[in-house]
């Protein structure tokens, strides 16, 4: 996949939340559900057809939680490689027989470890896990839930010591009723300092969709970019060890319709965006 194939399409559609399905707080709170790629492969498989049959043309790998850092959390930071390894290749083989299909390499936030080691450490962390989605082969990697301007600067350098490869950048705004990132930085300014450097820039894990809405406004205001969406589905609801989400389908897709008018090239969810509400877009695409 090179720049061209990445931004010649006019919309691409993206999957959404492995917790809509499975609905689980121990993937929460207990361990990572990427190490479900070594453990369990056949629920990661499901979990991706479900998706595939809901009309997505962008799969993300299963390794948000991948980075050896975050892993150390568990004592299973040696993981890293085999966990993004058939992350790949579990998406790579249930897509086959999906028409074209991009694979993204799913890299999340490092959290609150992003204050605890040194800039080299974190340098080194985020180089591994890129240099094993290359070994892997990806179609463009996103790094998502960014939650400060100085980890996105850390990832950038990073990227920098590669050859050109495709990037989504997708940043998150935590703090109810405010449009800021925790490290107090607004949309305008993450557009001013990435927006020449990513190929995409995001909007991820937002629980207020009119919310994501006013921030891919900012974003658009800040230059001619191109930008992607992938919402909450709503406030979760959490009961009897089970989490619910409650985003109307309808609403889902009124937003995606806005958002497909006004040029967002990527549309997927994020926690709690089920296989319905993508496909809700799906059924209406081909009027866009």
């Amino acid at each position: 996949m090179n720049e061209k194939d990445f931004l010649g399409k006019s919309f691409l559609l993206a999957d959404g939340s492995f917790l809509s399905i499975l609905g689980n707080v121990k993937y929460l709170r207990d361990y990572p559900f990427d190490f479900e790629n070594i453990f369990n492969p056949h629920v990661v498989r499901e979990v991706h057809v479900k998706f595939l049959e809901a009309g997505v043309n962008v799969l993300r790998t299963n390794t948000f939680n991948s980075n050896p850092l975050r892993l150390r959390e568990f004592n299973e930071e040696n993981l890293f490689e085999k966990i993004i390894l058939r992350g790949i290749e579990i998406s790579k083989e249930v897509s086959r027989e999906y028409g074209e299909v991009f694979i993204a390499g799913r890299i999340g936030s490092l959290g609150k470890n992003i204050d605890i080691y040194r800039r080299e450490v974190l340098k080194d962390s985020f180089r591994y896990q890129i240099e094993t989605f290359l070994r892997g082969g990806v179609d463009f990697f996103i790094f998502e839930t960014i939650t400060s301007i100085y980890e996105g600067e850390i990832i950038l350098e990073v990227l920098k010591e590669f050859s050109y490869f495709p990037v989504i950048f997708s940043f998150t705004y935590p703090l109810e009723g405010e449009t800021l990132l925790l490290c107090g930085s607004s949309p305008m300014d993450v557009v001013r300092i990435f927006g020449g450097d990513v190929d995409v820039l995001g909007v991820n894990c937002i629980n207020d969709i009119s919310k994501m809405d006013f921030i891919l406004e900012s974003y658009e205001m800040g230059g001619d970019y191109s930008f992607a969406a992938f919402p909450n589905g709503g406030i979760p609801d959490v009961k009897d060890g089970s989490i619910k989400y409650h985003l109307d389908n309808k609403d889902f897709l009124n937003f995606s319709k806005k958002w497909i008018e006004r040029e967002i090239v990527i549309i997927g969810g994020c926690c709690g965006v089920s296989p319905e509400h993508i496909k809700e877009v799906n059924k209406s695409f081909s009027k866009y």
